[in-house]
């Protein structure tokens, strides 16, 4: 059986439905439509739940659980005592849409995927920190490395310290979303950072390339620093495969 619904609101006629799926998808995505196509705003209330019934023509349980599918993803939200509101857009749900991608398949190809998505970001943002002379950044990137060598009998710790080092550059450089991205798959790098870090001999030489990698950044030589970031990322690569 075919399900039909037509909704009307703000004087807006929207397109009729037609499929097989359940009525409280096709509601949340007729909704989701007409907020990305800015019928509703961010900070605007959605019409009531009284309202969205017979606008569809359905249950309260469907609105409801199409309401709560909206919440789910993070485009609408609750304030008590006065109803629901379009989301602003940011990158929390970005973020954990992605950790929880990269969480659940470490073990999987995702993860050499993973890595060539830092060789390509994270070259990038080098470039772009060598540029101009940082000294605050090259300050925290000796610290962050300093703190590696110290911490050579915590693997996780150590994995921790490396990803803020090259966090650090990337925050540094200024683009925001290569920044959310990365972040956002920051404790699957230190899950796949562990399973290379095999001896203390790597994990001494690893330090050495983040201080080489540090003195590039300080000389602004953006050839010498690319080349040993990529060096650097597909040393884990090599070691994974």
């Amino acid at each position: 059986m075919y399900y039909r619904l037509t909704l009307k609101l703000k004087d807006h006629m929207f397109k009729t439905v037609s499929g097989k799926e359940k009525l409280s998808v096709q509601v949340a995505k007729e909704l989701e439509k007409s907020i990305l196509d800015k019928r509703f705003l961010p900070d605007q209330p959605i019409p009531s739940e009284a309202r969205l019934c017979e606008s569809f023509g359905v249950s309260r349980t469907v609105v409801r659980e199409a309401i709560q599918q909206l919440k789910s993803q993070g485009i609408i939200h609750s304030i008590p005592g006065s109803g629901n509101y379009i989301s602003r857009n940011d990158t929390s749900n970005l973020q954990r849409s992605l950790s929880l991608l990269a969480s659940l398949n470490l073990d999987t190809p995702l993860c050499s995927e993973i890595i060539k998505l830092r060789e390509l970001l994270e070259v990038d943002c080098i470039k772009t920190v060598c540029q101009s002379r940082n000294e605050e950044l090259v300050k925290t990137l000796e610290s962050h490395v300093e703190k590696m060598r110290n911490n050579f009998d915590s693997l996780k710790d150590f994995g921790r310290l490396d990803h803020a080092f090259h966090l650090s550059i990337i925050k540094a450089s200024g683009n925001n979303l290569f920044y959310t991205l990365l972040e956002s798959l920051y404790d699957a790098f230190v899950e796949i950072s562990i399973k290379v870090y095999d001896s203390k001999d790597m994990l001494e030489t690893l330090c050495n390339e983040h201080s080489a990698i540090t003195e590039a950044i300080k000389n602004q030589d953006t050839e010498l620093a690319s080349e040993l970031l990529l060096k650097h990322i597909h040393l884990s690569k090599v070691n994974l495969s």
